[in-house]
């Protein structure tokens, strides 16, 4: 007996065009996330498999191999510019760095607005200006 969606042609077992016998099954080793571009090779978690190859998708395009996670550097403040780069606690991520919302946008973490653009910073009480 053939494999599943295996076809049985002249005797022998065959797979549809494109796909491979892996772990007893029909595969497509250039989509499958657990079979990717051969049989076992499975990506990360948070990527892909396209044309045979792991990638990272358009919407967080980095792949960091210290954590083994694909992110997006503009927005991610864990990886910020760049994979590891941490910003500071009331920080956001921002056009790849670090620092308050756009200048003028009171960000309010944990009760303190942005103000500078770079540090976030008390003003009195007053969350909804700065200055």
């Amino acid at each position: 007996a053939c494999v599943p969606g295996a076809t049985c042609l002249s005797g022998q077992c065959t797979c549809p065009d494109d796909e491979t016998v892996c772990d007893g099954q029909c595969t497509d080793t250039g989509s499958d996330y657990e079979n990717c571009g051969s049989c076992g090779y499975t990506c990360h978690d948070t990527q892909v498999c396209s044309a045979g190859g792991c990638y990272c998708p358009s919407s967080t395009p980095t792949f960091c191999t210290g954590s083994l996670t694909c992110v997006d550097t503009t927005s991610d403040s864990q990886n910020c510019g760049g994979c590891g780069n941490v910003c500071p606690l009331s920080v956001d991520c921002y056009e790849s760095t670090c620092r308050c919302q756009p200048p003028g946008y009171a960000c309010i973490l944990q009760g303190t607005p942005c103000c500078d653009g770079s540090a976030c910073q008390t003003n009195g009480g007053d969350t909804g200006t700065c200055g």
